[in-house]
C-alpha cells in the first residue's frame, strides 16, 4: 500500500506492506489545506502510532476537493485482480 501527498505535486511518504486474502482496517485522518497547516496520518489496523505521516500542503486550491478509493492498474498490466471495500465512512471532524 503507498501513502502520498501534497499538491500540486505529490510525493511518495511511506510505503507498507499487507497480506493478501486478509482484511484490513486503513484509518486516515486528514487536515485539507492550501497552506504550510495541512496534514495526513495514515493508520493500519487499529493501531495508535500512523504507518505514515504528511505535513504540508495537499490541496491545490480552494474548490470543493474528493477522495477516491478502489485499485489503480495501467490497462497494459494484464492481470486477474480484486479489491472488497467495506464500511467506508466520511465525516468532518471539528
Amino acid at each position: 500500500m503507498l501513502f502520498r501527498s501534497g499538491s500540486p505535486n505529490m510525493s511518495l511518504i511511506e510505503k507498507t506492506p499487507i497480506k493478501r486474502g486478509k482484511w484490513h482496517r486503513i484509518k486516515l485522518v486528514i487536515k485539507w489545506s492550501t497552506g504550510k497547516n495541512g496534514t495526513a496520518k495514515a493508520f493500519l489496523d487499529g493501531r495508535a502510532t500512523p504507518f505514515a505521516s504528511a505535513k504540508g500542503r495537499n490541496m491545490h486550491n480552494d474548490y470543493q476537493h474528493y477522495f477516491k478509493l478502489g485499485m489503480y492498474r495501467h490497462e497494459a498490466i494484464a492481470s486477474d485482480n480484486a479489491i472488497h471495500i467495506d464500511n467506508v465512512s466520511i465525516r468532518h471532524a471539528n
